[in-house]
């Protein structure tokens, strides 16, 4: 049986190789149109390449074949990861919500004929397979969106391997990674960024553009020790004075102000108090406001706000998901 695999732009037959791989060029936040073609040629490609191990025939094309047709289609240029599978006579349409919709669902197709990737240096494919395995056809969709993946530290955890065995299993999440971050956008990843971002925003030793060091200008900032001194030697063993809105609105100036450059690429933001085991501050704003639960709800509260009004001003130009 030869398939053809149709996708919806034209001379894909000529193009579809050098689409599939020219992600490095691509801004995926902006360039929709662009980065909708990368994804959608690149899983054509998968598709093509997996169809031939498992014995046959296959190729690419803007136009339906005179046999059996895969439809790779793509209802919103958007980041969508649910698809469709429908089915019209010899025509097999996987219609994905987004591009990443149609990556998804190319690989849950494969995964029907019994292909399976068990780690990223060995996969399953069965042999003497005749006919292809239509799958339900109905809309599929994951059950959470992001945080579908591994929070690992270390800059050397970038391995295209790791990233293609990770995307074929629908894992998209993973801290940023600057040597290929292209290829993850590919595939669909969402990047997290952050940490213990309170010990580097609030540095009693930093100074600040008054001149005066942290603590010289804002030692309410700092939270209150249980004796009711607050000494600068000891201003991070406990977390701040979350009653402070002028220290809010500090921090949440300084997230946005690296979401907007050297962290552009964060989808998801971790925010982590000061890593004092628990202390928190015992003014007497911060004890009506109860207890250090209480404390993180208004700290992560205040900048949520800050940064839905960002982006409602158009100063950020994507929603930033809170971890905390």
């Amino acid at each position: 049986m030869k398939i053809t695999i149709v996708l919806p732009y034209e001379n894909a037959a000529a193009g579809y190789h050098l689409w599939a791989h020219e992600e490095s060029g691509i801004d995926f936040r902006k360039e929709k149109d662009r980065a909708a073609r990368c994804t959608v040629s690149f899983a054509a490609e998968e598709l093509e390449n997996y169809l031939h191990k498992l014995g046959f025939e296959a190729e690419i094309g803007d136009s339906k074949g005179s046999n059996f047709n895969v439809m790779l289609t793509i209802s919103q240029n958007e980041e969508g990861e649910e698809f469709t599978y429908s089915q019209e006579g010899n025509d097999f349409t996987i219609d994905g919500s987004g591009r990443v919709g149609v990556l998804y669902g190319v690989y849950e197709f494969l995964e029907k004929q019994g292909i399976y990737w068990l780690n990223p240096w060995e996969e399953i494919i069965p042999k003497d397979i005749s006919v292809l395995t239509i799958p339900e056809l109905r809309h599929y969709r994951a059950s959470f969106y992001g945080n579908r993946g591994f929070n690992f530290d270390g800059m050397l955890k970038e391995s295209e391997k790791l990233w293609l065995w990770m995307a074929r299993n629908k894992l998209n999440y993973a801290p940023f990674r600057p040597n290929t971050v292209k290829l993850q956008r590919k595939l669909g990843f969402v990047f997290s960024y952050g940490g213990h971002l309170l010990s580097a925003i609030l540095n009693p030793n930093y100074v600040l553009p008054s001149g005066k060091t942290q603590w010289e200008e804002h030692p309410e900032w700092f939270g209150m020790p249980e004796d009711g001194i607050r000494k600068k030697e000891t201003a991070v063993s406990r977390n701040f004075c979350v009653s402070q809105d002028s220290a809010l609105e500090y921090i949440s100036q300084w997230v946005i102000d690296k979401l907007k450059r050297e962290w552009y690429e964060a989808d998801f933001l971790e925010v982590w108090s000061f890593d004092c085991w628990g202390g928190i501050c015992h003014c007497e704003a911060c004890k009506r406001l109860g207890n250090g639960t209480d404390h993180t709800l208004r700290m992560m509260s205040y900048l949520r706000s800050a940064l839905d009004k960002a982006y409602d001003n158009g100063v950020l130009d994507r929603q930033v998901y809170l971890n905390g």
